[in-house]
């Protein structure tokens, strides 16, 4: 997982441009993992145990994601499909009005 948190948090071709983190409570998640984090400066935010909706809500968010977007699209590299990702979601999130509570 060190490896792993390096290659995120890699200022030239990371995904971690943000300053946090929030993941569940997976054993994954080692303190060599979430130092590396810290190093680099992102903080790393804990979901609490159990969430009540919290699931329902990112499954839903994925399952549109994929419907809408993944489905219909070749993707030609890793690039394109991270600049597809990226401005899908800024679209599901900025266009639709996601049900509350």
């Amino acid at each position: 997982m060190g490896q792993v948190a390096r290659n995120l948090c890699d200022h030239g071709d990371g995904l971690l441009r943000k300053r946090y983190l929030i993941h569940d409570r997976d054993p994954l998640f080692t303190t060599e993992f979430l130092g590396t984090l810290a190093a680099s400066g992102v903080k790393s935010v804990k979901l609490p145990p159990r969430p009540p909706n919290l699931s329902g809500v990112c499954e839903r968010f994925g399952g549109t994601l994929r419907r809408e977007c993944l489905d219909l699209l070749i993707s030609l590299n890793e690039r394109h499909l991270k600049l597809t990702l990226k401005s899908s979601a800024l679209v599901l999130v900025t266009l639709r009005k996601w049900r509350r509570g």
